[in-house]
């Protein structure tokens, strides 16, 4: 995002999605990542939150009424980042692998919540309590800060909000889900195109193959903003406009 001529910011957006009902939706607060936001955006909720390990979601392990979920994904993309240069990983994968395998099976023979939910009591939890002795026996042989290390030291800081998963046949082994639904706006960052609203304030909207779906979104919340003039939804409906021809 820029904020004037020539400049640059990184900012963030949040992205939350329902497990049980359909639905993504983004909300941006000036950029911010700090934990104010998520407390502000999250504050009447009640039930699983599944996260990564961002230090803010942490407030929510003392928080009645809230479960925290952890995201075994990103456990194994560190253990595979520390394969790279320690071969004592692969044993985190394999256990990792085993987990995933379980949970393919599961959804390939078509298991309910409850079937799932039995399933994982008997056979994920005690793979995941081997895998737990497994790290605290290994870190004891490694130096914190090499990449085996930081792989363990992660896992460990999520492990109690990883085991989770186990306790229903509804939660999920990750956040895969909310990833999957942010890959477009990951996958166009070189693509974005920004236009100037106002002075010293610009809108981003990003060019992929359903521009048609960002363009009601852009129109939707214009309508439900303060941009309500018609000269700046002539102003954005003309630059969008001009992405339709560079899709065709």
């Amino acid at each position: 995002m820029t904020d004037r001529p020539g400049s640059a910011l990184k900012t963030y957006i949040w992205a939350v999605r329902s497990v049980i009902f359909s639905g993504v939706f983004f909300h941006y607060d000036k950029g911010s990542r700090s934990q104010e936001v998520v407390l502000k955006m999250l504050k009447n909720f009640q039930g699983a939150l599944q996260t990564d390990g961002y230090a803010a979601y942490s407030i929510y392990e003392e928080k009645l009424g809230v479960l925290p979920l952890g995201c075994m994904a990103h456990v194994r993309r560190k253990f595979e980042n520390a394969l790279t240069t320690t071969p004592e990983a692969q044993k985190a994968l394999d256990y990792i692998a085993l987990l995933y395998m379980l949970e393919g099976n599961l959804k390939e023979e078509g298991a309910d919540y409850e079937q799932i939910r039995n399933e994982r009591e008997h056979k994920a939890y005690p793979l995941l309590q081997q895998m737990e002795s497994w790290m605290k026996k290994t870190y004891d042989s490694c130096t914190p800060k090499s990449p085996l290390g930081l792989a363990i030291s992660y896992a460990f800081g999520m492990w109690p909000r990883i085991s989770r998963y186990c306790k229903e046949g509804y939660f999920n082994i990750d956040n895969n889900g909310i990833e999957n639904a942010i890959r477009p706006i990951k996958l166009g960052l070189k693509n974005y195109y920004s236009l100037e609203i106002t002075a010293g304030q610009k809108i981003t909207v990003y060019s992929i193959p359903c521009w048609g779906v960002a363009y009601k979104q852009v129109l939707s919340r214009i309508n439900g903003s303060k941009l309500r003039s018609k000269k700046y939804r002539h102003l954005i409906s003309n630059q969008l406009g001009r992405i339709t021809s560079l899709n065709h």
